[in-house]
This record gives C-alpha cells, structure tokens and sequence, in this order.
C-alpha cells in the first residue's frame, strides 16, 4: 500500500484555484454551495486529474470495472487501488452475479497498473497511509452510515491538494440510497467550502451531465492539532486500583445497556474506562480505551480505530472528544447487531463545548449536542432515545440511543 509523501505548502490552494479558473467559477463567503460545473461529468473528472498530475487514487465499490478502467486509460502510469469485497449483500444479493462482476474487472483492468483490495470499505482503508492518495472516487454501499464512513475514513488517506468525490448524487425514495443526504451532512458538520457537483441540475442540449452526479471537493491542508484522546486519562486512571472497575455515575444506565445487549455474545466497550460496564455485562467483554488501565483490553485511538464486532457500549465518550463525528462514524461502521450510546450533557439548540475538564486534571471537554447532529449517524438504520434519564451523572440526566442494525 501506498506511504506518505511530502506535500508542499499551498498546494490545496493550487488546486482550487486550478479548477475555478479552469471552469471561470468564482467563489466566495456569499457563493450558494454546492457549485454546479456545467458540462461536466464524472468521465471529465479522470482527465482533471490528469491535468492535476495526479498519479495515485482509489475507488471505492469497484463492481464490474468500467469507471476504473476510465481512470486508468485516462491517466497513463496512474496506480489505481479499486476496494471491493465481491460479497452478496442486501441489493446486490446473487453471489454468482457478483463473481462474474469480479472476474469481468480483472479482464478490463488487468492491462493497467491496478490492484484489487478485496475488502470492505472499513477494511480496505487500514492498509493506506494518512495522506498517501491523490485522490479517492466513493462508490460502495449507498446507505447513509457507510457513506459517512466512507467519506470520514477515506478522507485521511488523501493529501492536501488532493480531491474526494463520489458518485451518485441523485435522491432515491428508499434506505439504500442516500448519498445526497449524507454528502450535505457531511459538508456541513466539517464546514467545507467550497465543494462542487458535476453538472447542472437541469439538462440542456449538448451540454454533458450524467444522470447520476458525481460530487467532489479539494482537499485543504491538515492543521496540526491534539485533538486524539491517547493517554488524557493515564493520571485519572492511576487513582483507581487495579483490581477495581470505577463506575462513572451510578448504574442506572449501565444497567439497561446491559439489558439491551443481553443477547450479545460480544461486546466492545469503546471508551471503557476503568471497566465500569464489565461488572454487569455477562458475555465476552473487550475494553477498548486510549488510556492505561488492566480493564483495557485494547489501546486505540477512538477517531481511528474499526473493527467487527457483534456490540458495541459507548457511555460518556462522545462528549469529550472534539473528532467525536469520526468516533461515531467508526462506531456505527462498525457494529453488527447492536450499538448503545449514553450520554450525560443535555441536550442543546447547538452543540457546543460547555465546558472543560482541565481543573480535574483532564484536558478534556464537554461537549453538548443537538440531537440530529447525532442522529444523522443513525439514518436508515432501526433506532429509539431513552432522554432524560434523571441519574446523579454530572449534570443530572443521561440519555441512551439503542441502535441496531438487521441482519
């Protein structure tokens, strides 16, 4: 797979700029987004890449090869990763069909410099260095979570200056399309400006645009922060013995986590702590933490980390990461049957910090949330709030969103 290179300063700027004026597009504060570019679609996207000189992408749901096979016979010398699992899943439920899609991309692509990751999306991106990609096409699984997902874990591994974009920016009246709402949502949370559909809306006479859109935005440059969790509770965990399971607050939500997920063999507790919910949870129990204590079984960073798992328990977790959207996308990525999320701030008009812990000892926040920025997470996925549980958590109410997904 792929490693990081060095970027040079302002290529992000570079590149924007070399798509306005290429287009004779003008941008600014007051500009109505997304930006339409007439006569423009997802085939003249592989020659802008070529102008851009990009050399190194991927394409995300590769199925039978056609439009990888446009971004390699576009782009001489291009090494092109195509991520696919080639498995049967809802829609597309006739493995035998799905073999033959297989076999027919590697006949199309195997003059070209291609190499086939045959796994999921979540699994794919784990063997490609942050900042590695010129640029990403996302093209898998068209429910609302994978999409978010998608975009969120595919979005580190492509570099400043580099270009996301997907397909299929078309509204469907059913679960298994809803790119355009997770694509706006997306753009929204992480304030990207500008970002460009390929196309107008309405079609004209000699004018090109795909019946299904395509998306895209420029990458801007990654600004050094320290928002990762690792090791902020090391100090706060030292004052808890070893042998003992701190409960955050009393039990009343553990407890019906622990009915929710009664029917798990195996849990994942993202954020465990010292291991609060081990005590009341009777399956295989697997502390996940990005601080020391003997009740973690793992040390990850929550914005990175993935895995498949039958549960997954998040309790007070989200309200003190500032990245909490890619520790939910990571969460909902990445359950199979069922996810309990507590929280304990109230809920808000706006989410916002209100306050910070650093007087505890922790340099952590609180966070407090408006309800459908957490929601959005959940969308086409089956789903019900438990609010305002009255409990002695530090602001009095705790709420649990119990989420499954079918199977």
């Amino acid at each position: 797979m792929p490693e990081a290179t060095h970027v040079k300063s302002g290529t992000d700027l570079a590149t924007l700029e070399y798509i306005l004026n290429k287009f004779n597009l003008s941008f600014d504060d007051k500009t109505r987004l997304p930006i339409e570019i007439p006569d423009f679609g997802r085939e003249q996207l592989t020659v802008l890449f070529k102008e851009l000189g990009y050399m190194v992408g991927a394409e995300v749901g590769v199925h039978r090869g056609g439009y990888s096979e446009l971004l390699c016979k576009n782009n001489p010398g291009v090494k092109l990763y195509g991520i696919d699992p080639y498995k049967a899943y809802d829609q597309y439920n006739n493995q035998q069909q799905v073999d033959e899609y297989y076999e027919e991309a590697k006949t199309r692509l195997a003059p070209y410099d291609y190499h086939f990751v045959e796994k999921s999306s979540e699994g794919g991106v784990k063997g490609f260095e942050d900042e590695s990609l010129d640029f990403v096409y996302i093209d898998g699984n068209h429910e609302f979570s994978h999409v978010t997902a998608d975009i969120t874990l595919w979005s580190e591994k492509v570099k400043p200056g580099g270009i996301i974009s997907g397909h299929d920016f078309i509204k469907f009246g059913n679960r298994h399309h809803q790119v355009v709402k997770a694509v706006v949502s997306y753009v929204q949370a992480y304030n990207i400006h500008p970002w460009f559909i390929l196309g107008l809306n309405g079609k004209i006479p000699g004018m090109i645009r795909d019946h299904h859109r395509s998306w895209m935005w420029v990458k801007g440059k990654t600004v050094a922060t320290n928002q990762s969790m690792l090791g902020k509770w090391d100090s706060w965990h030292k004052g808890v013995k070893s042998n003992y399971s701190f409960r955050y607050g009393n039990t009343v939500t553990y407890q019906l986590a622990a009915d929710f997920l009664a029917d798990v063999n195996e849990v994942e507790d993202w954020g465990c702590g010292t291991g609060g919910f081990k005590r009341l949870y009777k399956g295989k129990y697997i502390g996940i933490d990005g601080s020391v204590h003997p009740s973690v079984d793992k040390l990850v960073d929550l914005r990175r980390y993935r895995s498949s798992v039958e549960g997954i328990m998040m309790r007070h977790v989200l309200e003190h990461n500032y990245d909490w959207e890619k520790v939910l996308a990571g969460a909902v990525s990445s359950f199979i049957r069922k996810f309990c999320l507590v929280l304990f701030t109230p809920f808000t008009d706006t989410t916002q910090e209100i306050t910070h812990n650093k007087k505890y000892g922790v340099d952590a926040p609180d966070i407090a949330f408006n309800r459908n920025d957490i929601e959005r997470f959940f969308e086409g996925l089956k789903w019900r709030l438990q609010d305002n549980i009255k409990t002695n958590a530090y602001y009095g109410v705790e709420h649990i969103y119990y989420v499954e997904k079918t199977v």
